[in-house]
C-alpha cells in the first residue's frame, strides 16, 4: 500500500512540474542508458531576440512577455546573426545522476545554462570563435558543454546560440552522452588518430628522404599530398584548435582551406608516377588545364570562405566530388597503356576514389553533420602502402634500367674503343700523309712569302728611289748652291792667306833692328791693307761653314730617306723625320709655299724610321703636287689617347685643288692614280697606308674641292723596342 501511495505523490508532483512549464516545451523523457541520445527538434522549444541583448534573467523573469513555440522549420534551421534561446525539459529515469555532454558545432557562440543546487542559473560558453581557454571543455578541440542531469526530475536547460558566420543553425546538432562514455571515445578516437598521423608521418619523412637523395619530384608531390592528407584530418578532428590556435580560434576555423591542396598534389604525382606527358601529351595538356582550373577555383573558394561558409561547404563538396570523377577519368583514358608500375596506382587511386567519394557523399546527405571520415582514412592507409610499395618497384625498375642502360653503354664504348683505335690508327696515317703534304705546300708557301716579301722591299725601296729620282734635280741644285758658294771663296782666300804668306816672310828675312821692323811692318800693313784682309778671310770661312753644313743637311736627309729599315722597331725623333723630308723638299717649297709647324707631341718614338719618313714624303709631294704654286702647308703632331691606349697623331693640311668624295674611296687602292700619265705610279698612297698598318696604326683623309686636304696619321706609341707581328 506504501509503495501505491508514493507512486501516486511522484504522479503527483511530475503533473505538477509539467503543468508549471510553458506549455509550448515538451519533456524529454530518458528511460534507458544509451551511449549517445539525439534530440528530435520537435521537442525543442526556442524564441529568437532579433535585439541581442536579452539574458538569462530577463528570459526566467516571470514577467518575460515573450513565449517559446516548438520549432516547426522543415529545415531544423535557424537564421544567422541573431541570437536564439532554446529551450529544453529533460526527464531522467536513469539511475544515479549523470554527468553528460552535449555537443555543437559551427556556431559562433554558444551559451549554455543550467541550474545548480542552489537553484542558480551557471553558464556554460563554448563555440567556434571562443578562445579555448574560455570554453568550458577545452579538450579535444570540440564544441561540448558538460552539464549534470539529475534523475527522477525535470531538468530545465536555456541555451543562447549565436552564429557571425552565414551558416544557418542547425538543431539536429544537438546531441549528447554520457561524459565518462565521451571520454573514452575521444581516448580511443585520440589513440586512433595519433596512430594514422604516425603512419602518415613515417611515410612522410621516408618519402622526403627517398626524394633528397634522388631528386626524382614524383617523391616530392607523393610526400606534400601526404602532408596535405595530414592536415585534413588534423583539422577534422580539431586537433589544430586543441593544440595550435587556442588563442586565435577564428584562424583555426578558416583553416579548412589548407586541406584543399590534397588533390591538386595528387594529380601533380600522378603525372609524374606514369610520366604522363610522355606517354599521354593530350592527356597532359588536359590534367595541365585542370591544375590551373584548380588553383583559380581555391582562390576564389577561399574569398567565398568569408564571405558565406555555408555555400563555401556545400560547392566544396561538389567540388571534391567533381574531382573524383575527373580522376576517374583520366584513370580509364590512361589504363590502354598500363605497366605493372601503373597497376600499383591504379590499385591506390582506386582506392583514394572509393574512401574519398564516400565521405563526400556521407557529408552531403548527412550534412550538416560531419561526414565519416573512417572509411577513408583506411582507403589512405592501404593506398599509402600500396603506392609505397609501386615506388620502391618504380625505384628497383629504374635501377634495373639504369643498370641495364649502363650495360649496353659499357659494350658501346668497348666497340667504340675498338672503332677508335682502328680509326685512331688510319686518322694517323692520314695526319701523317697531311702533315708531309702540309710541310711541303708551307715550305712553297714560305718561299713565296719570302719572295712577296722580297719583292714588295724592292717595290718599297723602289718606289723611294723613284720619288728621289724627282727630288733629284732639286737635290741636285740645292747641293749646287752651298758648292758652289765654297768654290767661289776658295780663290779669295787663297789670295789673302798668300798675302798674309808673304808678310810672314818678310818678317822672318829682316835681321834688321826693332826699329827697322816695326817701321817696315807699318809699311806692309798700310799697303796690304791688314784689318781689310783680316775681315775678309773670316767672311770667306764663313760663307765655306755655312755652304758644308747645308750640304750636311742635305746628306743627312738623302740618308734618313733612303735607309732600308730592319723589321725591328728603332727609336726614332719624330720631328727630326718630318725636317729631314721637309730639307729634301726645299727646292720645290721656297719661295712658293709657307710651312706652318705645331709639334706638340714627344716626339721620340719606336719605329721603322725610313718606312715612317717614306709616309711623311709622299704625303708631303702630294700636298705640294696639289697646290701647284702658292700656297700653305700645316704640319702638326699631338699626344692623343683612345681606349686608354696613348697614340700620336700627324696631321698634314693643305689648301690645295681637294680630292673629290668618290676618288677619297679609292686613294689608298693600289696604281690608282688621279695625275697624268707618267707623272705617278699609284703606289705612293698604297704603300704609305701599307706603311701604317704595319705599325698598327690608322690613316685617314679628309678633303674638299677647292678648300684643300688633311691626311691624319695615328701611331701608337711605345717606349721601347717590339717585333713587329
Amino acid at each position: 500500500m506504501q509503495n501505491y501511495i508514493n507512486c501516486l505523490l511522484l504522479l503527483l508532483l511530475l503533473f505538477t512540474k509539467v503543468a508549471a512549464q510553458d506549455n509550448s516545451t515538451t519533456v524529454i523523457v530518458i528511460d534507458e542508458y544509451k551511449e549517445e541520445y539525439t534530440l528530435p527538434h520537435a521537442s525543442i522549444s526556442y524564441f529568437t531576440d532579433e535585439s541581442n541583448e536579452q539574458t538569462i534573467d530577463d528570459i526566467v523573469s516571470t514577467d518575460f512577455k515573450y513565449s517559446f513555440h516548438p520549432f516547426e522549420n522543415k529545415d531544423n534551421k535557424l537564421e544567422s546573426f541573431h541570437s536564439h534561446w532554446i529551450k529544453l525539459n529533460i526527464l531522467s529515469h536513469l539511475p544515479d545522476d549523470e554527468t553528460m555532454v552535449m555537443f555543437f558545432r559551427n556556431i559562433s557562440e554558444v551559451k549554455f545554462y543550467e541550474k545548480n543546487d542552489n537553484d542558480k542559473f551557471l553558464e556554460h560558453i563554448t563555440g567556434e570563435f571562443v578562445p579555448g581557454d574560455e570554453r568550458q571543455i577545452n579538450k579535444g578541440g570540440e564544441l561540448n558543454v558538460r552539464f549534470k542531469l539529475k534523475k527522477d526530475k525535470i531538468n530545465t536547460y536555456y541555451i543562447k546560440v549565436k552564429n557571425d558566420l552565414n551558416l544557418s543553425v542547425v538543431l539536429t546538432n544537438f546531441r549528447m552522452m554520457p561524459y565518462e562514455k565521451w571520454l573514452e571515445n575521444k581516448a580511443e578516437s585520440n589513440l586512433t588518430q595519433g596512430t594514422f598521423q604516425g603512419f602518415l608521418w613515417m611515410m612522410l619523412l621516408t618519402n622526403f628522404f627517398f626524394y633528397l637523395s634522388l631528386k626524382d619530384k614524383a617523391y616530392l608531390y607523393y610526400t606534400l599530398y601526404v602532408a596535405s592528407a595530414s592536415l585534413l584530418f588534423l583539422r577534422f578532428f580539431e586537433f589544430g584548435d586543441q593544440f595550435l590556435f587556442q588563442s586565435f580560434p577564428r584562424i583555426d576555423f578558416y583553416s579548412l582551406w589548407i586541406s584543399n591542396p590534397a588533390l591538386l598534389l595528387y594529380i601533380q604525382f600522378f603525372r609524374l608516377f606514369i610520366n604522363m606527358k610522355k606517354s599521354f601529351p593530350e592527356i597532359d595538356k588536359l590534367v595541365k588545364k585542370w591544375i590551373y582550373w584548380n588553383i583559380g577555383f581555391q582562390v576564389l573558394s577561399v574569398v567565398l570562405m568569408f564571405i558565406h561558409f555555408e555555400l563555401y561547404l556545400k560547392i566544396n563538396f561538389a567540388y571534391n566530388f567533381i574531382s573524383f570523377l575527373f580522376i576517374f577519368f583520366i584513370l580509364v583514358n590512361t589504363y590502354r597503356k598500363s605497366s605493372k608500375v601503373y597497376n600499383y596506382f591504379l590499385a591506390g587511386s582506386l582506392l583514394v576514389i572509393l574512401g574519398g567519394t564516400y565521405m563526400v557523399l556521407s557529408g552531403i546527405l548527412s550534412y550538416p553533420l560531419p561526414p565519416n571520415p573512417y572509411f577513408l582514412q583506411i582507403c589512405i592507409i592501404i593506398e599509402i602502402i600500396i603506392f609505397s610499395i609501386g615506388l620502391s618497384f618504380r625505384y628497383s625498375l629504374n635501377e634495373r634500367n639504369r643498370e641495364r642502360a649502363q650495360q649496353q653503354l659499357i659494350d658501346i664504348y668497348k666497340k667504340n674503343e675498338v672503332l677508335q683505335k682502328k680509326v685512331h690508327k688510319e686518322l694517323e696515317e692520314k695526319v701523317n700523309e697531311r702533315t708531309k703534304l702540309i710541310s711541303e705546300k708551307n715550305d712553297e708557301l714560305q718561299q713565296s712569302l719570302d719572295k712577296l716579301q722580297n719583292t714588295q722591299s724592292k717595290l718599297i725601296q723602289s718606289e723611294k728611289m723613284a720619288s728621289l729620282g724627282q727630288l733629284t734635280a732639286g737635290i741636285a741644285h740645292e747641293i749646287n748652291n752651298p758648292v758652289n758658294f765654297i768654290s767661289g771663296n776658295i780663290s779669295p782666300l787663297r789670295k789673302d792667306i798668300d798675302e798674309l804668306k808673304f808678310i810672314i816672310d818678310k818678317i822672318e828675312d829682316n835681321d834688321g833692328n826693332a826699329d827697322e821692323v816695326i817701321k817696315e811692318l807699318l809699311e806692309l800693313k798700310e799697303e796690304y791693307d791688314t784689318a781689310f784682309l783680316f775681315e775678309e778671310v773670316e767672311t770667306l770661312i764663313q760663307g765655306l761653314e755655312e755652304g758644308a753644313t747645308r750640304t750636311k743637311e742635305i746628306v743627312k736627309g738623302l740618308r734618313y730617306f733612303s735607309r732600308s729599315d730592319a723589321d725591328e722597331f728603332q727609336e726614332m725623333n719624330l720631328h727630326e723625320g718630318i725636317n729631314s723630308s721637309l730639307i729634301l723638299l726645299h727646292n720645290k717649297i721656297k719661295n712658293k709655299i709657307e710651312i706652318k709647324k705645331d709639334f706638340q707631341a714627344d716626339p721620340t718614338i719606336f719605329c721603322l724610321p725610313g718606312k715612317l719618313n717614306q709616309v711623311f714624303m709622299n704625303l708631303l709631294t702630294n700636298s705640294i703636287q696639289a697646290i701647284g704654286g702658292n700656297g700653305i702647308i700645316q704640319i702638326g703632331t699631338k699626344n692623343i689617347t683612345v681606349e686608354e691606349q696613348v697614340f700620336v697623331e700627324i696631321t698634314i693640311k693643305d689648301n690645295g685643288t681637294g680630292i673629290s668624295e668618290e676618288d677619297q674611296n679609292k686613294i689608298f687602292e693600289p696604281f690608282f692614280t688621279t695625275k697624268e700619265i707618267g707623272q705617278g705610279t699609284g703606289l705612293g698612297l698604297s704603300i704609305s697606308y701599307g706603311i701604317i698598318q704595319q705599325h698598327k696604326g690608322n690613316i685617314s683623309v679628309e678633303s674638299e674641292i677647292g678648300k684643300g686636304t688633311t691626311f691624319f696619321i695615328q701611331i701608337p706609341v711605345q717606349k721601347e723596342k717590339e717585333p713587329l707581328a
